[in-house]
């Protein structure tokens, strides 16, 4: 568990631009955001493949990066959850959306079991 003073840390780095804190970042978020995706995938879908696992992981951090760290600038360090919890949050529901998407192209039925506050 990262305290909230590390998150702060890792946090500003990355919204100022510094290169090394978003690998950082990537780095120490990484693995929760890969459970998060692969926890996700077991209990909704077995019709997703590595590759697919591989977009959504790339989804996510490319999410948080784009227009200027749009996404990551709504996390604050203020409220009662960490930052650790809101990645993966977003990571769940990224890979919610993309088993919903792709039972839509390929006709299968997706079965959620999953509490996103919780998990």
């Amino acid at each position: 568990m990262i305290d909230k003073n590390t998150e702060k840390i890792i946090l500003n780095r990355c919204l100022k631009g510094d290169k090394a804190g978003w690998e950082i970042f990537v780095k120490t978020y990484s693995s929760i955001v890969y459970q998060a995706i692969l926890k996700t995938v077991k209990t909704g879908s077995s019709q997703i493949i590595i590759e697919d696992i591989k977009d959504i992981y790339s989804d996510i951090f490319l999410s948080l990066l784009e227009n200027d760290y749009k996404k990551l600038k709504k996390f604050k360090i203020e409220k009662n959850y960490s930052l650790s919890s809101w990645i993966k949050t977003i990571a769940i529901r990224t890979t919610i959306d993309f088993i919903r998407k792709k039972s839509k192209e390929n006709k299968f039925e997706p079965y959620f079991d999953i509490d996103v506050q919780s998990s």
